[in-house]
């Protein structure tokens, strides 16, 4: 987990703990990646002043297929409906939750971005978290009838050696 002060806002940490993957042609299905962030709320402001019971409402989740890194001239969103550095976003309107499972629609292997901001009674939101990353992979919502789960291939190699050099062939039978 990496811990980091959010500026003029509150310490926090994100960690991606799990993701449920399965992975079947996956270059050639659509279904669905699902991801587990959880984190560490936060205690204190940047400032170093506590943070009270019941100061802190709640969360905002952002999500996409890029990095932030580079993208985004600030560390701060503008809102939690910002959606200038991140595609997608769920608001987490409980202070008490540490945990959130994400479920979106995937076309084969993608590497997904998360972040999180905290969002205190005030409606003030911290600065973005550390970036977590996660390659999803496809849960396969139906597998077509007759379609195949193995394939054999068997692959016969012959080599003959002439002035010229090495020739070799390859059969796939």
């Amino acid at each position: 987990m990496i811990r980091r002060a959010l500026a003029g806002m509150l310490i926090f940490a994100v960690t991606i703990v799990a993701a449920i993957l399965n992975t079947a042609a996956a270059q050639e299905v659509s279904g669905t990646g699902t991801a587990t962030l959880s984190w560490t709320p936060p205690t204190m402001r940047e400032n170093g002043d506590l943070l009270g019971a019941g100061e802190l409402a709640g969360y905002v989740i952002w999500y996409g297929t890029e990095s932030r890194d580079g993208r985004c001239a600030s560390e701060y969103p503008d809102g939690p409906e910002d959606t200038s550095c991140y595609p997608a976003f769920v608001e987490v309107g409980n202070g008490g939750v540490m945990s959130r499972v994400l479920e979106f629609p995937v076309d084969g292997p993608v590497t997904m971005h998360f972040t999180i901001a905290a969002v205190d009674s005030g409606g003030r939101l911290s600065r973005y978290s550390n970036e977590a990353t996660k390659t999803i992979e496809v849960v396969i919502d139906e597998v077509p009838p007759n379609a195949p789960v193995e394939l054999e291939v068997e692959l016969e190699l012959t080599c003959s050696a002439s002035e010229a050099g090495v020739t070799c062939q390859f059969i796939v039978q």
